[in-house]
């Protein structure tokens, strides 16, 4: 209170509300009020040495309104037709009543006096905000939930998390009494064969990666665009915005006409194919717990017979699966309840994998007959001092090893045996075993450059999207960016950076680009914002319009030139050449289709020709020819060499990739000047192609008869066929 003049003592009549006190000397008010007190009058009276003086007070006590008012889960995700479990709130005060807006969706009921929400939801329902309002004497609090309401197995529900949609798989809640391969609710086979892909839309939106899809669908221009790109990355592009109907009735045509693989033992006799580079997907009747899908748990062997281990890229299924509980937090979490085999893994898997993982593009080796199983699918089903952990369903029961299909009850595993593909005239196996694939083979640029600047693309709001400044090495490597040409970065300072050129242009001025729009593929933004600028190379194919004049820009030397790209370069040299896709090593010869010779006649004599070894890298896109001596060369002299590759419409001898589609784009004669103070060597070789009956020369004239070639020169061993040179005298 506040006065004026001498005060003793305050008095109040009649007295306080339970739980509220008056100070006698300071006549101040304080407490808690314990009880409801309706509005009444209250006189305080302040006494003085001289006399008093008094005010009166309306004083009521109520109730506090609610506060603190929470749900379970508040953004519940429920199926139609299976009941849900209670989602019940809690607060702190007094309320009388519940209420909700808007109504819950069909089958789904609010308590008004306790606020429980349940029931069975009856129809599909969009994600949609629901407040739920506490209304107590004292006043009220609101709370709002993310009601989701999806259909039964087979429709397409929102993560979580954020992180995009998955389609719902049949399963028990992750409380099965025994994990089983997927059998009744779904149209896909318990263990299929398929084709892994990341899926966009038309906007280049990426919607769902490592995705395994029929092999039935391709390119239509109408639906769908099936590529892969320079970074060996499968990519669906479906022809329609995300979301719409006509996406949505190309999406779920994916899954369509998926092969099956049939459960079969070691005993068979007719077995089912994966292609070599297809992925296997196996589907499982329940939610599984993610922390025991390992490589441990999933084995896969290979040969004749299937025992040896076979490395593989596991991947649980974040694009099928369902909801629950697990960790009790009240909210329910993604599990995934299928597991795809991954037999190829490319550079960038190798390079993004959590443990090691050596780059195979060819994926299992080559089947020899259709009655011979040379692939083991083997899951565990028991836990010992070897097998510690065995895969299992949220509850933790593993697989059952009876009613389960084939198993080998020696070592308690599931099993499933099968064959790969194998070359046509084994097995009639098409694509000679691999997937098909119709798009010609394309060889590949690697330009060393400087990325000066690494910048937000100011064009786009994609948090992936830059723009790039960068110098090339080599002024006549310059190139206009196109759509699809991929920059990569590899260091040891940090993890590594991928980007995709996502628009055509600039033209280069003097060896610089600026302003180059790239998309990451591999990499943090911040962190690639923060650190991209530096060493780097650009990986572009080569266009015989576009690139007509720099075709050595396409060729690469170990030691690298004295002056780029082909100049001044060490007679001991390895010459590199890269294709947009694995090649098959058998079409990559010495003395056919990939040569060096010292002079520029595309067909020269057998002495023209450097006698070399060519090896293909592990990831098969990449080939080197290796001389076996240095080439030939006088000191201070520059001598000058020449690279031919076969190619070209209707070349029989030209490269061939996995599934056997030629390299149609002819590649020129690239011509390569040695080093003047490269060590001198002198060194020759003879070449026989048997091509022709007169390869040495003299050679004849046209019209003659071929001249003797080295008749004399060799012996044959006819029982052994081989050829043996004479021995010297």
């Amino acid at each position: 209170p506040t006065w004026q003049g001498t005060v003793d003592v305050f008095a109040i009549t009649p007295p306080l509300p339970a739980g509220l006190h008056l100070d006698g000397i300071s006549g101040v008010i304080s407490g808690t009020p314990s009880a409801l007190h309706p509005t009444s009058l209250h006189q305080v009276t302040a006494f003085g040495p001289t006399g008093h003086d008094s005010v009166v007070m309306d004083i009521t006590v109520v109730h506090a309104p609610p506060t603190g008012l929470s749900y379970t889960d508040e953004s519940p995700y429920y199926q139609v037709g299976q009941q849900i479990p209670d989602n019940t709130p809690t607060w702190e005060g007094a309320v009388d009543a519940f209420a909700i807006t808007p109504p819950l969706p069909a089958g789904l009921l609010l308590d008004g006096v306790t606020g429980v929400i349940s029931g069975t939801p009856s129809a599909p329902h969009a994600t949609t905000s629901h407040q739920v309002t506490a209304i107590g004497p004292g006043g009220q609090d609101t709370v709002v939930l993310a009601i989701t309401v999806f259909q039964d197995s087979g429709s397409l529900v929102d993560h979580p998390d954020g992180s995009g949609q998955f389609v719902l798989d049949p399963h028990q809640d992750g409380q099965a009494s025994e994990l089983r391969f997927g059998s009744a609710g779904s149209a896909s086979p318990p263990l299929y064969r398929g084709r892994l892909v990341d899926i966009f839309d038309v906007n280049g939106d990426l919607l769902h990666e490592d995705f395994v899809i029929g092999e039935d669908i391709r390119s239509d221009s109408v639906d769908y665009l099936l590529e892969t790109n320079l970074a060996d990355q499968a990519r669906l592009s479906i022809l329609h915005p995300g979301g719409t109907q006509a996406y949505l009735d190309a999406f779920f045509r994916l899954e369509d006409n998926l092969i099956p693989v049939y459960d079969q033992d070691l005993a068979g006799s007719l077995f089912s194919m994966c292609p070599r580079n297809g992925a296997l997907v196996m589907r499982c009747d329940d939610l599984l717990d993610g922390t025991t899908v390992t490589l441990d748990n999933i084995k896969l062997f290979q040969g004749y017979p299937p025992e040896s281990p076979f490395l593989f890229r596991l991947i649980a299924d974040r694009n099928h699966g369902g909801l629950a509980d697990f960790d009790g937090d009240g909210n329910q979490e993604f599990h995934t309840t299928r597991v795809i085999i991954d037999p190829t893994i490319s550079m960038l898997e190798a390079y993004e994998a959590s443990q090691p993982l050596p780059p195979n593009a060819l994926g299992f080796d080559a089947g020899r007959s259709t009655h011979e199983a040379n692939l083991a699918l083997r899951i565990p089903t028991l836990t010992t001092i070897l097998q510690p952990t065995v895969l299992a369903n949220l509850a933790g029961n593993p697989m059952a090893l009876t009613g389960n299909g084939s198993t080998d009850p020696a070592t308690s595993e599931v099993l499933r045996a099968l064959r790969s593909g194998g070359p046509y005239d084994l097995t009639g196996d098409y694509h000679n075993g691999f997937l098909e694939d119709v798009e010609a083979p394309q060889l590949v640029g690697v330009q060393p450059i400087n990325v000066s600047a690494v910048g937000s693309d100011p064009s786009s709001q994609h948090p992936l999207d830059f723009v790039l400044n960068l110098d090339f090495n080599a002024t006549l490597c310059a190139r206009t960016p196109r759509i699809g040409d991929v920059i990569e970065w590899y260091s040891v300072l940090h993890p590594g950076y991928l980007a995709e050129v996502i628009a055509d242009g600039p033209a280069p001025s003097q060896g610089t680009l600026t302003m180059v729009r790239v998309r990451l593929i591999l990499g943090e933004p911040q962190d690639f914002q923060n650190n991209g600028t530096g060493f780097a190379q650009y990986v572009a194919p080569f266009d015989p319009l576009l690139d007509n004049g720099s075709e050595a820009c396409f060729v690469t030397f170990t030691p690298q030139p004295g002056i780029p790209p082909a100049t001044a370069v060490p007679n001991s040299s390895t010459i590199h050449l890269r294709f947009s896709e694995p090649m098959d090593p058998a079409t990559l010869t010495a003395f056919d289709t990939m040569m060096v010779t010292s002079r520029p006649d595309p067909a020269p004599a057998g002495a023209d020709y450097i006698v070399g070894d060519v090896q293909t890298s592990p990831h098969v896109k990449s080939t080197s020819f290796a001389p076996l001596l240095p080439l030939p060369h006088v000191s201070g002299a520059i001598e000058t060499y020449y690279l031919h590759l076969a190619g070209g419409s209707g070349t029989a001898a030209a490269p061939r990739d996995l599934a056997g589609n030629a390299l149609t784009q002819a590649f020129p004669t690239v011509s390569f000047d040695l080093d003047p103070a490269s060590p001198p060597m002198a060194s020759t070789g003879l070449v026989l192609r048997m091509t022709s009956v007169d390869e040495v020369e003299p050679i004849a004239p046209a019209g003659q008869e071929p001249l003797v070639e080295l008749r004399g020169q060799f012996l044959h061993d006819l029982t052994r066929e081989i050829i043996k040179p004479r021995p010297v005298t």
